[in-house]
């Protein structure tokens, strides 16, 4: 194992094809114009396999070129400074454990055939400051899936206060989707099984968010499938 990845990492690290070649300044034009000639081009899933690998890191330029693809936070910061082979981002939501998570995907995106999501977290609280950090970035499009596992999750399970802070605290939007999904599993929760949230709702204001989310059609529907219905 420890020989095919030492292989592995040499792999990764090795310049490679015509963009390698090139000059800092000049792979990042590159790049860009790729994404202007491509049909769909600023979306990594509509990049062959072939033209994904050519982003792989190189030595010559200190930024994941796939990045620039998939974040137009990233794309935007190098359209204002176009003489930049490095980015310094920073923000007060975004998590260095999920920006090195997302460093991980985008190599994977680059050398497999068949495009890869980004692996979801079994942490809670970790997929949470994973997907918030791609919101951040501009890569919302690659967590659709971590929204439908989160809403197929809240099946029969009793969220505790914990996980109920975590979702309220690390989204952003009113009507974002898992907000939503745990929004309306606890106002069924509280309608129809009697579960006790209104000490939790009351205790602070951000709370509020959870209140303002519920979709009462949608929490209609889950308690007429419960009771058995189609």
């Amino acid at each position: 194992m420890s020989n095919y990845n030492n292989k592995r990492n040499r792999h990764h690290a090795q310049p490679r094809g015509y963009i390698a070649a090139l000059s800092p300044k000049g792979q990042v034009n590159k790049i860009m114009g790729d994404m202007k000639n491509y049909k769909g081009g600023d979306k990594l899933r509509a990049w062959s396999a072939s033209a994904r690998k050519e982003l792989t890191s190189t030595l010559t330029v200190n930024l994941q070129l796939a990045l620039l693809v998939a974040s137009p936070v990233i794309r935007d910061y190098f359209v204002q400074k176009p003489t930049s082979v490095t980015a310094k981002f920073t923000h007060v939501d975004a998590s260095l454990n999920a920006v090195h998570k997302i460093a991980q995907w985008l190599k994977d995106v680059c050398l497999q055939a068949e495009f890869p999501e980004p692996a979801i977290p079994g942490d809670v609280l970790e997929a949470l400051k994973l997907r918030l950090t791609m919101y951040i970035l501009g890569m919302e499009c690659y967590t659709a899936h971590f929204d439908a596992c989160y809403a197929a999750d809240m099946g029969d399970r009793i969220p505790d206060a914990v996980e109920i802070g975590q979702v309220v605290d690390n989204t952003r939007q009113n009507k974002d989707a898992i907000l939503v999904a745990l929004a309306n599993r606890i106002s069924y929760l509280m309608t129809y099984e009697e579960v006790a949230y209104g000490k939790l709702l009351a205790s602070h204001k951000k709370y509020q968010r959870l209140t303002d989310a519920v979709n009462q059609d949608e929490v209609a529907a889950i308690a007429h499938r419960n009771r058995g219905g189609l």
